[in-house]
């Protein structure tokens, strides 16, 4: 693959929930092997296939990520800058690649501080407990290609006013 796992093993399995987007599951392996999967694999011989238009949108989607180096090496840029920033703004963050997680600790503030960015058009989920050990929450933050250094400074002065207000 060309994202963080590289090289893949003679039999992986997938999901089709985070980078896709859908719901459902894939298998790579041998030909021999799908074979027996059929006729052998009580999970596999009760469910259902999925929807024909979702398997050729995955397909599409395998083709944007093969020709799309360029927006990968952006995520990687742009998430050191992110975590560079908020690092030098005081914050502890964890993460080196498209999701960074910056420490809170308190549930209730981590809350407070999404909310407040969401009124600023920032759409930053809190991670409390029990997804988090207790007060150690989290506010999980998501890169993607689209953002350029501009919303990065932009998000860290909303972020820093934002717990400066509830500190």
């Amino acid at each position: 693959g060309r994202g963080i796992a590289g090289a893949v093993a003679d039999i992986a399995v997938g999901t089709f929930g985070k980078a896709f987007g859908f719901f459902g599951a894939f298998v790579l392996l041998p030909e021999g092997f799908k074979e027996y999967l059929f006729n052998f694999s009580s999970p596999l011989i009760y469910t259902t296939t999925l929807p024909e238009a979702h398997a050729a949108t995955a397909i599409d989607i395998l083709e944007i990520i093969e020709r799309s180096e360029d927006r990968r090496a952006h995520v990687r840029g742009i998430s050191g800058y992110m975590r560079e920033g908020l690092r030098r703004g005081g914050f502890h963050v964890s993460g080196d690649a498209h999701i960074l997680a910056l420490t809170v600790g308190d549930e209730e503030k981590a809350v407070k501080v999404s909310r407040r960015l969401l009124e600023h058009d920032i759409f930053v989920l809190p991670a409390r407990y029990p997804t988090v050990p207790l007060g150690k929450a989290i506010l999980r933050i998501s890169i993607t290609a689209l953002l350029e250094e501009k919303d990065i400074k932009s998000f860290i002065t909303c972020i820093k006013k934002a717990n400066d207000e509830l500190t």
